[in-house]
């Protein structure tokens, strides 16, 4: 999504843009509230036994002055359910049948992503996924290292990123809950 101004600036821009000039990076409190709107939208579809498939940062629209804390946000529909083709944020079972069936764990994953993102200020998604060389490790080919966060909420992060769907967060609310009890354990670093 291309920024518009009556209509807002995709999350997607709004984070090339801050890489750019250096103001990509936010604290946990910050990311959490932007995405609140998204993972309230995720979390009604997962209670309804649907998931969304194409969370990314392309597909987030930002409405109102994200710097200032007066925002909301809105998260696409899916046209599609995001494939290989579709770019970094495509998660594991997303690749290869072979780590899973899609679900509503597979948006607990690119909506980590994101948040390692936002927190991080750099694209956690620069080089190609090696989903097989990472099943191979039992890791996620994504790093939350670096982010400087507290050990409590890159554990919840790490799981979120998990290769195989069994060993995630099942759906975003005992993601973001999680996500919030580990906010509680240790200040997340701005």
């Amino acid at each position: 999504m291309e920024a518009d101004a009556s209509r807002g600036e995709g999350l997607d821009a709004l984070l090339r843009r801050g890489r750019a000039d250096g103001t990509a990076a936010r604290s946990l409190e910050n990311t959490m509230a932007l995405l609140q709107p998204v993972v309230d939208v995720l979390a009604l579809a997962h209670a309804r036994g649907m998931s969304h498939r194409g969370v990314s940062p392309d597909r987030i629209l930002v409405v109102g002055d994200a710097q200032s804390d007066t925002w909301t946000t809105k998260l696409s529909p899916s046209a599609s359910p995001a494939t290989a083709s579709h770019g970094a944020y495509c998660v594991p079972e997303q690749v290869s049948q072979a780590f899973g069936i899609a679900g509503p764990w597979t948006d607990v994953f690119a909506l980590a992503l994101i948040v390692v993102a936002l927190l991080s200020g750099r694209d956690p998604t620069a080089g190609p996924p090696d989903f097989f060389e990472a099943s191979a490790r039992r890791s996620s080919p994504y790093s939350t290292s670096g982010v400087g966060i507290p050990a409590a909420i890159e554990a919840v992060l790490v799981r979120a990123l998990a290769i195989y769907p069994a060993e995630r967060w099942q759906t975003v609310t005992s993601f973001w809950k999680a996500l919030r009890a580990a906010l509680t354990v240790g200040p997340a670093v701005s």
